[in-house]
């Protein structure tokens, strides 16, 4: 929602630009939605994207450099060039999240802690001679869902639980002109 917010204002800041820049802007922003939208439907693009989503953020920063030297020193233009920046910062958040996973010594502890809760099950139904089997059952389950679901939440784009893309796809429809 964040980016998709992000590009939606800078698309339509980018209306007071100037053309050829006006144009040239609102088309490096639509291609970016469209190949942010691309990379969350195809993990394997997500090296290629990245790379080119940092080549849209320097040929927009260019233009906003372009329209300062020329002179163009307005607040307008103060707004234009922050929602320009808005989306590169936008991009960096995004990135840190798709790169942040639970460490490595964190998912050793939780299968370690599963394996101890299981020994001491077993423990404590051998200790009294009795085993309630649908008990056990409801544990293991209980853990394996609870294991299950952070290991979901670990991966934003994988699994059942993934981060909508609806935001970004309306904003696309919104960029996109009427029969295109």
């Amino acid at each position: 929602m964040e980016e998709a917010n992000a590009i939606g204002t800078a698309w339509l800041r980018a209306g007071f630009l100037d053309e050829p820049d006006l144009s040239t802007s609102r088309a490096l922003l639509q291609e970016y939605t469209e190949i942010r939208i691309a990379a969350t439907a195809d993990t394997s693009l997500y090296a290629d994207v990245v790379t080119r989503s940092e080549e849209i953020h320097n040929e927009l920063w260019t233009i906003m450099e372009e329209n300062v030297r020329a002179g163009n020193e307005s607040d307008i233009m103060g707004l234009v060039i922050e929602s320009i920046n808005d989306v590169i910062d936008v991009h960096s958040l995004r990135l840190a999240a798709a790169n942040l996973r639970l460490p490595r010594i964190l998912g050793i502890l939780l299968f370690v802690a599963i394996i101890l809760s299981f020994l001491l099950v077993g423990v404590a139904s051998s200790a009294d001679r009795k085993r309630d089997t649908a008990a056990m059952v409801l544990f293991a389950l209980a853990f394996v869902a609870v294991l299950g679901i952070i290991i979901d939440l670990d991966r934003s784009q994988e699994g059942l639980l993934t981060v909508s893309q609806t935001a970004m796809t309306d904003l696309l429809r919104q960029m996109t002109p009427s029969g295109q």
